[in-house]
């Protein structure tokens, strides 16, 4: 008989389901890590590109008749968000690698069979869930893999 590597110090064995729901969590909270990070020093990018649409919306302002005032709050309006934008987008992508981060983690402790990786990966997945609740599909893809991770806890010391 030959020993399987996939058990843990108490002799329970990993079920294939669980592997499989692991695997699938690596792939995903690792490129939502990646993409955050990429997003951190992108985002000086991203905000040129918005700088660019600005310019020409205040364009097509002054194209529609505005009065030279109207123009000028357009503008110092449009400024401001330009200015605090790159910023907001980098909290944004810091906060977002840190619940990826906070994924991973969970989804590396639950392959080792460690039941607080569940508390870890449920904390960050329902902050996503919460804030991604105006789309529909990701709060159900967060909230269905802490389901069926929450199914098998039972296999988790």
């Amino acid at each position: 008989m030959s020993e399987d590597n996939t058990t843990n110090n108490a002799g329970g064995e990993k079920p294939g389901f669980l592997k499989a729901l692991c695997i699938l969590s690596f792939i995903g909270s690792g490129a939502w890590a990646l993409f955050s990070l990429i997003g951190i020093f992108a985002s000086g990018w991203v905000m040129s590109l918005l700088g660019g649409a600005m310019d020409s919306a205040m364009a097509d302002m002054e194209g529609n008749g505005l009065d030279a005032e109207a123009s000028a709050e357009a503008a110092e309006a449009m400024g401001m968000l330009g200015s605090i934008g790159g910023s907001i987008i980098i909290v944004l992508m810091i906060g977002s690698l840190v619940l990826a981060m906070m994924s991973l983690m969970g989804v590396s402790k639950m392959y080792k069979l460690q039941k607080s990786g569940f508390v870890w990966y449920t904390i960050a997945n329902a902050i996503v869930a919460l804030l991604t609740i105006t789309t529909i599909i990701q709060p159900l893809i967060c909230i269905g893999f802490i389901i069926m991770y929450g199914v098998n806890r039972k296999h988790m010391s």
